[in-house]
């Protein structure tokens, strides 16, 4: 095989790599939560939101960390607004039904109490974006609740309902 066949194979080969690398990026496929949530805030421009420790967030919803893997949860630290991420790895589809149990009720409660006190806040709540991608469950209530759901989908992740 003459040199410019040799580099001509190895420059296709390193082309489909490339693809191949890139296209898997762009999936939620091993991303941790953490990973997860910076990703979204970044992409919601979502800087006003704050880390909140595991201890503090299985609290926040009612279930328990024996739950959930590995998490990460961000919430407002501005006014009294609604606005949170939060990926939930969980242990098995016992722990997925209490984390989706718990995250409902929460969100159902708050719905109710910010219905007579801010329009605003509860349409965010009501129009909040529940998905799954490969055993993490992924909350967004914000404003742009459509960019979160085309984000989400766009990376794989199917909407739970």
């Amino acid at each position: 095989m003459n040199i410019k066949k040799l580099i001509s194979v190895f420059l296709v080969f390193a082309v489909v790599v490339l693809n191949f690398a890139s296209c898997s990026a762009k999936t939620l496929n091993n991303k941790s939560p953490e990973e997860i949530t910076s990703y979204l805030q970044k992409e919601l421009k979502a800087e006003d939101l704050t880390e909140v420790s595991e201890g503090q967030f299985s609290g926040f919803f009612g279930f328990d960390a024996k739950d959930i893997g590995k998490a990460s949860f961000l919430i407002s630290s501005v006014g009294n607004t609604s606005d949170m991420i939060g990926a939930f790895k969980y242990k098995d589809e016992e722990a997925k039904n209490k984390v989706l149990k718990s995250l409902a009720d929460y969100l159902n409660s708050s719905s109710d109490n910010l219905k007579a006190v801010s329009d605003e806040e509860y349409k965010k709540v009501n129009n909040r974006v529940i998905c799954e991608c490969n055993g993490t469950i992924i909350l967004v209530v914000c404003e742009n609740y459509k960019k979160a759901q085309n984000l989400l989908k766009d990376l794989g992740a199917t909407e739970v309902k």
